[in-house]
């Protein structure tokens, strides 16, 4: 008896765990849907409004005593499909252009930006070297050991000439 009440409670568990998961999935599911449903409405809305505009485009179209532009209701020119083809072709080649040109841009700048972070690096790294120098009292030592090379040189130099001289 007591066997049966704990298997009876283990499936009762089990199935509890099982309706927890089907609600958890049927709950993401309803989400789903209604995101489809939206998505569906919102397209349906957008062609809607679109068929509106290319049915006015076409009256005016009538009105004005041309062919109407949209084909579904009847066949445009050829002439003026020809036109509209050339100047998508010649827009797409322009908007081409001016990406490749934006684009060209763009890695002049990053190139000219490059330089500029190296050059100011350098800069910093020469101030720094500079004013390290200046508080060591390290150039100024550097001046005054080559002032008296020089004086050395000068002055062994002319030893040498006046030596050479005596010969």
């Amino acid at each position: 008896m007591a066997d049966r009440l704990r298997e009876l409670t283990a499936e009762n568990e089990a199935l509890r765990r099982e309706n927890e998961t089907l609600k958890c999935e049927n709950e993401k599911l309803r989400a789903k849907n209604d995101r489809l449903k939206r998505s569906l409405d919102d397209t349906t809305k957008s062609s809607k409004a679109l068929k509106k505009q290319v049915d006015e485009a076409n009256a005016r179209a009538v009105d004005v005593g041309q062919r109407p532009a949209c084909p579904d209701t009847t066949d445009p020119a050829p002439d003026t499909v020809d036109k509209l083809q050339r100047k998508l072709s010649q827009t797409s080649k322009r908007l081409s252009d001016y990406r490749k040109r934006l684009s060209d841009m763009q890695e002049r700048m990053a190139v000219i930006e490059q330089v500029t972070i190296v050059t100011q690096k350098r800069e910093l790294h020469e101030d720094d070297y500079y004013n390290a120098l200046l508080q060591d009292s390290v150039y100024e030592n550097l001046f005054h050991v080559s002032a008296q090379m020089t004086s050395r040189a000068a002055g062994a130099y002319f030893t040498r000439v006046s030596f050479m001289r005596h010969l």
